[in-house]
């Protein structure tokens, strides 16, 4: 529950998501890409192998390259669609 009530604050720091073959870009407003980072692992979801967070870049890496487009999409759901 703890965490849906965060979704908001969350989605309004990504500022754009994108992908290679290998990870996931995530860009968010300056100094937010560590909390971004945070909300992503305490989810616990098993696709996501970790993440790396500098200030305002946010790397997702997935457990499978196979699955890169499955994490995207799961990571658009959570962090941009619920908010627009």
């Amino acid at each position: 529950a703890g965490s849906r009530l965060l979704r908001p604050i969350v989605g309004a720091e990504v500022l754009s998501l994108e992908t290679n073959e290998c990870v996931i870009l995530v860009r968010t407003v300056p100094g937010a890409a560590g909390t971004v980072g945070e909300y992503i692992d305490v989810q616990n979801d098993g696709a996501i192998l970790g993440t790396v967070a500098g200030d305002n870049t946010l790397m997702v890496i997935p457990r499978s390259t196979r699955n890169i487009t499955q994490v995207l999409n799961t990571l658009k759901h959570t962090l941009i669609e619920e908010h627009e």
